[in-house]
């Protein structure tokens, strides 16, 4: 949980509202396949705040919030592109909506699908 006080008076902020924004902001991203939980499963996106925080990891340190994502990517896509694009959604979806710092991103690839998944474990610092 990350809280602050501003002008108006203490804001609070949940992990779930963050496992929320790299939910969406993963899928906006065209290069990932989908999401697994981190044994590399692919799952079916819950669109809550608590059904995300199965899959995507959320911590935080020093008032920064930190994510881990799980995910497969298409074949022929950019790992280190899609890791670099899908960062800075996230820092810039969280910085706008919730005003927060984001610390460490990171994206653990546990696949890549072509015709079938080839199953990978790969963590990319976004």
């Amino acid at each position: 949980m990350i809280e602050y006080d501003t002008e108006h008076g203490q804001v609070r902020f949940g992990d779930q509202i963050f496992a929320m924004i790299a939910l969406e902001a993963a899928h906006e991203n065209n290069s990932i396949y989908a999401l697994t939980n981190a044994k590399g499963k692919i799952i079916k996106p819950d669109q809550t705040g608590r059904g995300a925080l199965s899959y995507i990891e959320v911590s935080t340190d020093d008032g920064a919030v930190n994510l881990r994502i799980y995910g497969i990517i298409r074949f022929g896509s950019s790992i280190s592109g899609t890791a670099e694009i899908l960062g800075r959604r996230i820092r810039s979806m969280i910085w706008n909506i919730t005003g927060a710092k984001t610390g460490k991103i990171v994206f653990t690839l546990t696949g890549v699908k072509s015709r079938k998944v080839a199953r990978r474990e790969l963590d990319i610092l976004c």
